[in-house]
Order: C-alpha cells, then structure tokens, then sequence
C-alpha cells in the first residue's frame, strides 16, 4: 500500500517488479533485483539446519549472523549504481530489508529510511491467508517473526532517528495524506503531488477492530508481542496509539461461572499438542457464537497434551478462566466424551483444536432443533484452508452414502440424547469414531439436516489423522470391518438391497457411470464378508 502510495507520489520503484499473484493481484511494488539478492543474503545469515523460515531471515534460534554478508557486498554495490543512475528519487520494497537496514545505511548515506509497522494480530492474519506450508504447521511462527522484524526496526530508528520515519500502517491507512506531509516536514523532500492510489485493494488489508478477541488472547498468549507494538507506538512519527485497545468484555467465555445453569449449547474442544491452533479455533468461536441468546458454553480437553508450547498455551487459557479439562493421553473420542460427560447443554457442537466455525453456525442449527424434532444432526457445507483452499458442499443426508464413507465432519450440532442413545463415542476407534457415531444415529432413528453456508472451517495439513489413516489400508480395512461387524444389521436391512438395486438402476440409465459403481459396491462387500468372519 504505501510503496505504492510512494510511487503515485513520483519515487520510482524499480523497473522489474514483482508480479501479482492470487494473493495479491494488484501487485507488491517490490523490486525482484533486491529481493533476489537479499533472499540470498538472508538465507546465507541463518544457514545452520535450525528449523524456521530462513527466506525471511528467522529460524527458532534467531540467529542471524551479519558476518556472513560480507560476500555480497560487491553485488549490492553494483545494483545500487544501476539503481542510481536513473530518477533522482528512488527507492524499493522489500520487508526482508528489515534485517539489512545497517548493511544499506553503510552504502547508501544519503539515504531515507520509511519503516512501517503494522498490528501483530493483523499480520499473522495476513501470513496465514499465504497458505505456506510451515506457517500451516506451525503458525506460531508468525507471532515470533513479528516480534523479531519489529525488534530489529524500532533498534534501527531508535539509532538513527534522524535518517528514518517510524510510521503506522494501520495509521496511514486512514490517512494517507499524511506520509507526503511527514516526508516534507521531517525530510525537506517534497514528493510530486499525488492521490491515494487507486491499486490499494481494502480487501487485501484487514485489520480487527479493537474488542475483537484476538488481541486479548494475543495479550495473554504472547505479550512480547504487545509490549513491542506499545513500544513501536511510543517511538512512532505517526503512531497508532490510541486506535486499539485489549478489552477483557471481549473473551465471553472466560469466565463459566458467567453462564446459566443449563446452557443452550455446550461447545467441546479436544487439544491434543496442537495449542497455536486451538487459539484460532477459539477466537473463532468467541467471534461467532452468540453474545445474548442463545447461552453457550466452551470446555477445552487436554489430552495430555506433552508440547511444551501447547502446555504453555493452555495454561494461559486456564488462567484467562476457560474451563480446562484434563486428562490422560486416551484419544479423540474418549476427549469428546469426557467433555460431554461435563456438559451442561442440551445441544453439542465438537470442534476440533485445528479447525475453526464461523458466525451463524449456532443460531442456524438452534432453529432446525426447534422446528423439527426428529432432528437429531445439523451439519453445514465446510471450506477448507490450509494446505488446499476451496469450498466442499456436502449432499442431503443419504443412508446409503453414509454406510459406504463418511460425509458429514465431527463438527456438526447434535442433540445431547443422541450421544446417550448410542453410548458415547466408540472410544476402540483411532480414527472414524465421527462415522461410527453418525451410524449409531441413524439405526436409532435420527433425521440429519444439512445446511447451505459453509459454516464449519476444515484445517487441512499434511500430516492429519484421517490422510495418515487413508495412506494405512491394512489399517483401514481393520476399522471398516470392525465399523461393519458392530453395524451388522445397519448394513443387512439397507446396504446391499439399496445398492444393488441403485446400479442395476444406473447400469440402465449410464453404463459408465454402473461400471464406476459396481467395483465401489464389490469393495465394501468385501469389506462385509471380512467383518462376518471376525465375527465367526
């Protein structure tokens, strides 16, 4: 936003950009020539094998060794006199040359540096929309990267104040007349006059507005982070002091005892060694579940979780006056079911650490329970993020589907008596007790409602439960045919009479279509006869 409001102002950016991309259309206004060079003047700084993001100059240890820039000098002099010899008034982007700023002040003393800081919450945000696998994996990364950058920004201007202009992004975004003011005045350059840009794309810079939930967890969870955007702001030319704030009000679920006695929905949340996650799993209930009515309640599960980072989180949640449940490492299901046991709602809604909901989920389902009473199970059509990014749409309900694979997420509302009718969740299931329990539902009876929205938000990484499960057959088969002995019955009054019937039928209308069926059919019969010898 402000290279590009630099450059509606006459400053030329470079003639080899960066071209846009899907995360950014528009453009980044960054000279390639610089940032080729400093990718591999970063990479040389932290080359050591210590885990991290060496393109932007980090790695857990936060080493950064200046000593090994040396070989680049030459090459940098020779761009910055290419550079030199064109506009009078030049300049580039690039943020990476936050850990540069001594090496360019050395070659360049003329030079003006415009720093600019932004929100830590808006800036993890931004990093997660990238879909980068390491920050998918560990999207505590983002936090400590922030804090490392803003470091070694506020070091530089509090050392050279009078070469450097200290500014707020989220400031200027609102006032973008300001930076050609602040230029002259601190400076004596006066940029060509000029317009706010019409490349800026608002969608593309979010910002939260103060009392949302992230930054009182981002205060509790990471107060580096805070103290260092207060530090910025008291050294800023143009601060954002002022325009944000931590609200406790903002957490509605810290506090249980804050809730009825008998809560609308109890929302369960089991963790197991995936604490930067369960955060935004959090934040993205407290931003959607209803502030008056209908009343809901929030129980967190430890499942023994041995993370230090994770036991660190939660212990903060505890503090912050979640309600923490804890116990041995016993697995996914007997997680949710230790959580249902402690519940006090009549309606249950499971969410994963590692996904997250969105606004009107709650309310929506809440009307389908009341309206119809035969419904047992409210799911939604889901988006993935992550690792794949795309909307899945889910059909209406079909017994048939669901005995041959799971459909619906655990993250689907259900009555209280549906988890009491069929026992809980089936605690023997490494994977697929969510399908179990969907089974159990239906054989008593149970309708299940499907909603359009995609109300439910899917994590997908690389090393998931169900994708290690899938890439397992010798596992898969084992709980197929143990799903399929403990449904026996389910299967024999619906299964093959429907299917058999449904590919005759398609073998009639499109005999492609049958032959992609039939060897479907044939496999989970296999599946079958594999469950009665086990049974034998």
């Amino acid at each position: 936003m402000i290279a590009a409001l630099l450059a509606q102002h006459g400053v030329a950016m470079g003639a080899r950009l960066i071209p846009g991309n899907r995360h950014n259309p528009r453009g980044y206004f960054e000279d390639a020539d610089f940032v080729e060079l400093q990718r591999s003047m970063l990479a040389a700084a932290t080359a050591g094998g210590v885990r991290g993001w060496p393109d932007w100059g980090w790695t857990e240890d936060e080493r950064f060794d200046v000593t090994k820039l040396a070989p680049f000098v030459p090459q940098a002099e020779r761009l910055l006199e290419a550079r030199s010899t064109g506009a009078a008034l030049w300049g580039w982007k690039d943020p990476r040359s936050t850990l540069l700023l001594d090496f360019w002040a050395e070659r360049l003393p003329e030079a003006r540096f415009l720093l600019i800081y932004r929100y830590p919450w808006n800036v993890v945000d931004s990093i997660q929309r990238l879909n980068a696998p390491i920050f998918v994996e560990h999207p505590e990364y983002a936090w400590a990267i922030w804090q490392f950058y803003n470091r070694r920004l506020l070091a530089f201007h509090q050392r050279c104040g009078e070469r450097s202009l200290l500014v707020s992004a989220d400031r200027l975004f609102g006032e973008p007349e300001q930076l050609p003011r602040l230029i002259e005045q601190r400076w004596g350059i006066r940029l060509a006059p000029g317009r706010r840009p019409d490349s800026v794309d608002q969608r593309l810079f979010t910002t939260r507005a103060t009392g949302d939930p992230l930054m009182t967890l981002a205060a509790a969870i990471y107060p580096g982070c805070m103290d260092q955007l207060v530090a910025l702001d008291q050294a800023a030319d143009l601060s954002s002091m002022g325009q944000w704030a931590v609200e406790a009000a903002a957490l509605k679920f810290s506090k249980p005892a804050a809730v009825t006695a008998c809560p609308d929905v109890s929302i369960i949340m089991p963790c197991y060694n995936h604490g930067s996650y369960l955060v935004e799993a959090l934040v993205s209930v407290e931003r959607s579940a209803p502030r008056s009515t209908p009343d809901c309640e929030i129980l967190i599960v430890d499942d023994g979780s041995i993370e230090p980072e994770t036991v660190r989180i939660l212990d903060c949640l505890d503090r912050l006056g979640y309600r923490i449940l804890r116990q041995p490492n016993q697995g996914l299901a007997a997680a949710r079911n230790h959580a249902i046991r402690q519940a006090r709602g009549a309606i249950i809604l499971p969410l994963d650490a590692d996904n997250r909901i969105r606004p009107g989920f709650i309310e929506a389902a809440l009307a389908v329970f009341r309206n119809q009473p035969d419904v047992g199970v409210v799911y939604s059509a889901r988006q993935d993020f992550g690792a794949e990014n795309r909307r899945v749409d889910l059909p209406d309900f079909d017994l048939l589907t669901l005995l041959g694979r799971n459909f619906i997420d655990a993250c689907a509302l259900f009555r209280r008596e549906v988890w009491a009718q069929c026992g809980g969740y089936d605690e023997t299931l490494d994977a697929l007790a969510d399908w179990e329990f969907w089974l159990h539902a239906a054989k008593h009876g149970w309708q299940f409602h499907r909603l359009e929205p995609a109300y439910f938000e899917y994590r997908v990484r690389a090393d998931s439960m169900l994708r290690t499960f899938d890439a397992s057959d010798a596992e898969q088969r084992r709980h197929y045919a143990y799903i399929m002995a403990k449904h026996f019955e389910l299967y024999q009054r619906h299964f093959f009479q429907v299917a058999m019937e449904r590919a005759t039928y398609k073998r009639q209308l499109d005999y492609s279509l049958s032959r992609r069926i039939i060897p479907y059919i044939r496999r989970l019969r296999n599946w079958f006869l594999h469950a009665i010898r086990k049974l034998k």
